[in-house]
């Protein structure tokens, strides 16, 4: 199967007004130099420490945080260091009002559909909430973006909390968490770091970071690294992380004798990145075994189950309680016998429940009260046989195909006997018994069954490969010795991602009991009578996994975007600085984006070629 989809939005002029400049000067007090800072971006230099005085969020241009009635955090490089925090998944439980999935999260962020947690474990920068509704937008430099970003070239995270982030049309009503990349700043003191981690894991990280003026005044730098190899508690959880990162800074015109034209200046970055990784996984697997043993439970677990509005015996099923159980409910006023039929004869279709019941296919279909024990067990599955044998239909008896269609192709994956085919059941397994619909599989819980805090249950099964390379260039004018200016921005991110996830949810993540007494149906001395070879497995725990297939999924995104101010302070206006004073200044913010996405979609499924 294969879908592309292709959207633009586009986003207007946005006003904002508030009562304080966007440019600013800083000072040498050693030796005088006077130079300006943009206000279009924000500056390391703006922090200190843990704290930082000024952001973009809220308003697209550098204002002061006190300023903006915003619930903002802003996480400086100094905090990203201090606590070994290296991406959202190592930040973001640090922030207030925000959790995060994962391995180092504070909650699950588990798919409760089919007990999943493939969304975090896929792209782990998707899997926060924020005010516990729904997760924020994830943006770069304020460019929406679906790479997760790490600390090697991030100056700052900004999490900007709820649906007073949608100012200027990007935006969930969760809120945006956004990622300031490193810059390259002109004339500031060359740099070199370099550094090194690892962990009792055998875990390995190394990232540098260049920063050099290249020419004065004019141009300037910067290069960035980083190879990680991440191991995790869970064997052979894994993640390999390899990125390169260069930004570059440069003035164009000066324009020093014009009172109108400001300084020229244009800025941009690159990064390419490629992610690996067999991700681990928070959430144990489903016991699909217990069942077996103890059906839906103790007398007075069913008691409760009963309880529960809506829920009566056709939700539990009658291979999952015993004909004395149906009699107590019956007895202690939580179930009715139907109108019509006697407590004997109610009781004995309803509860079926026999313990440890193992399965004789070849006694499906004969006078035999049980048939092979096949009503006391609520689960089958499809079986293949015949590897890389072909067939045209699934009721068809000759081997090979009749549509000219498919001449050429040598195979596909055997033929099955899926449900609903008439004939003995070819696979049996032990199911979970619950109250029906609504009701969530019990996890393993009992580490001496499954080990999942230091095994992966999938084992080495899984992947996610996930490639990047994103490209930014920005022009800037300033105007008016910086009480205005223009900004021009492209953007564009280009990503592609394959996954495989099998054994990962529902019953592909259940641990059942194989209770088939023989093998599936085989003609091994092809004398056309099914052979009858017994099952070795018999009553040993069995997992499923039926034909997940791998999905690769390109996206790419192209965004322009205009942005402009003009601040006007009233004390350049009026002589007296009293009026000037109480009438303020006020700037005038407005923004124009174009963002176009275009995604691909393709899923491919395993063959067996003859």
């Amino acid at each position: 199967m294969k879908k592309q989809t292709n959207w633009r939005t586009r986003t207007t002029v946005g006003v904002l007004a508030t009562t304080m400049p966007f440019w600013a000067i800083a000072q040498d007090d050693d030796e005088n130099d006077v130079f300006e800072l943009s206000p279009f971006t924000v500056e390391a230099s703006d922090n200190e420490g843990y704290r930082a005085s000024t952001t973009l969020a809220g308003s697209r241009v550098r204002s002061n945080i006190s300023d903006l009635g915003s619930s903002i955090s802003v996480v400086t490089s100094e905090f990203l260091q201090d606590t070994g925090a290296t991406d959202g998944e190592s930040l973001l439980s640090y922030v207030g009002n925000v959790e995060v999935g994962g391995t180092q999260g504070n909650f699950s962020n588990v798919n409760l559909t089919n007990e999943s947690t493939n969304e975090s474990r896929n792209n782990p920068q998707r899997g926060q909430r924020v005010r516990g509704l729904v997760s924020a937008t994830l943006t770069r430099d304020y460019f929406q973006t679906d790479i997760p970003f790490d600390s090697y070239n991030t100056e700052r995270v900004t999490v900007n909390r709820g649906p007073n982030s949608v100012l200027f049309g990007l935006g969930s009503p969760g809120g945006i968490i956004n990622n300031t990349t490193k810059r390259a700043y002109i004339d500031a003191a060359d740099s070199t770091e370099v550094s090194f981690r690892v962990d009792h894991r055998g875990s390995f990280r190394a990232n540098f970071d260049i920063a050099r003026t290249l020419i004065e005044d004019r141009l300037a730098i910067r290069v960035a690294g980083l190879h990680e190899n991440q191991n995790y508690k869970q064997d052979p959880a894994f993640t390999e992380d390899n990125r390169f990162y260069l930004a570059w800074n440069a003035t164009l015109f000066k324009n020093e004798n014009s009172n109108f034209l400001g300084r020229t200046s244009l800025r941009g970055s690159f990064e390419k990145g490629s992610i690996d990784s067999n991700p681990p996984d928070v959430v144990p697997p489903t016991d699909g075994f217990s069942s077996w043993w103890v059906g839906v439970g103790s007398q007075a677990e069913l008691n409760q189950l009963l309880t529960v509005p809506g829920v009566d015996f056709s939700d539990i099923g009658n291979g999952a309680v015993t004909e004395a159980q149906v009699r107590a409910a019956v007895a202690g006023g939580f179930a009715e016998v139907p109108e019509g039929q006697t407590l004997d004869d109610w009781a004995r279709i309803e509860g079926q429940f026999i313990p440890q019941t193992t399965v004789d296919r070849f006694l499906r279909g004969i006078a035999d009260t049980n048939n092979g024990g096949r009503d006391n067990i609520n689960f089958f599955t499809p079986y293949f046989i015949y590897p890389a044998i072909n067939y045209n239909s699934g009721s068809s008896t000759a081997i090979g195909w009749n549509d000219p269609a498919l001449a050429g192709i040598d195979g596909i994956m055997a033929r099955w006997r899926p449900n609903g085919f008439s004939g003995p059941r070819d696979l049996v397994w032990s199911s979970p018994a619950t109250g029906g619909a609504g009701f969530s599989l019990t996890s393993v819980s009992d580490r001496n069954i499954f080990d999942y805090h230091n095994r992966l249950f999938q084992g080495t099964s899984n992947e996610v490969l996930t490639d990047f390379d994103l490209y930014t260039a920005v022009i800037e004018q300033e105007l008016f010795n910086g009480r205005a200016g223009i900004e021009l921005a492209f953007d564009r991110q280009e990503r592609y991602q394959s996954r495989f996830n099998p054994f990962s949810s529902a019953t592909n993540k259940r641990i059942s009991i194989d209770i088939s007494e023989y093998h599936a149906s085989g003609d091994a001395n092809l004398d056309g009578i099914a052979d009858g070879f017994f099952n070795e497995n018999l009553g040993r725990p069995v997992v499923r996994w039926d034909d997940n297939p791998v999905q690769r999924e390109w996206t790419d995104q192209d965004t322009f975007r205009a942005t402009v101010f003009a601040t006007l302070d009233f004390k350049d206006l009026m002589s007296s600085d009293r009026w000037g004073g109480l009438l303020g200044e006020h700037t005038v913010t407005g923004l124009y984006e174009d963002r176009t996405n275009d995604r691909r979609f393709r899923q491919t499924r395993g063959a067996w070629w003859a």
